[in-house]
């Protein structure tokens, strides 16, 4: 069984990514990381924004928003991991089907199936079950990509109603000329 795990450690991914369409996965990594790289800059702006103009509730509001939104990315790189693991261990399953030479290994699918990573998965309808994976990762992306930029735009809002609040405060304090220079 040592040499089973071996082998499958040594070529399961190769296998697997040569087997499967799954270079929207790594497209979809990409992405999210990049929309998480984006959110901090945001959040960094807002931070110095909030510290400069001490903070209007529009400030806090964009705030709450864009950390909802890291939450949100975080949900979504934990399904795309819990994706990359059905692949993996999908990829298992056929390299010990491979090797036994039968159906597929009924103690390692038995035990992944208590795990709850698949479900009566075999060497047959394995690529079935893991593009079934593959549609519903994808479409949680899909609607996190549009909520996203969505969410984008209520930020800009947010930003232009915190400004306004702002000069509007300036423009009551006699300070109007002060700014408009």
């Amino acid at each position: 069984m040592l040499t089973v795990a071996t082998f499958i450690t040594r070529q399961c991914l190769g296998w697997v990514l040569g087997a499967f369409k799954v270079s929207y996965v790594a497209e979809i990594v990409k992405d999210v990381a990049g929309y998480v790289g984006q959110l901090f800059n945001e959040l960094k702006d807002y931070a110095d924004w909030i510290v400069g103009s001490r903070g209007s509730l529009g400030d806090f509001s964009a705030c709450l928003l864009l950390l909802q939104l890291l939450v949100r990315a975080r949900q979504l790189y934990e399904d795309i991991v819990y994706f990359l693991t059905v692949l993996m261990m999908e990829g298992a399953i056929r390299a010990a089907a491979r090797i036994y030479m039968v159906d597929a290994d009924r103690q390692l699918i038995d035990s992944l199936a208590e795990k709850g990573l698949v479900h009566s998965v075999t060497a047959d309808n394995a690529k079935s079950v893991l593009e079934a994976e593959a549609a519903k990762i994808y479409e949680r992306w899909v609607a996190f990509r549009d909520e996203f930029r969505n969410a984008l735009q209520d930020v800009e809002r947010l930003k232009e109603e915190a400004l306004s609040h702002i000069l509007d405060k300036y423009t009551e304090l006699g300070c109007g000329g002060v700014l408009a220079v």
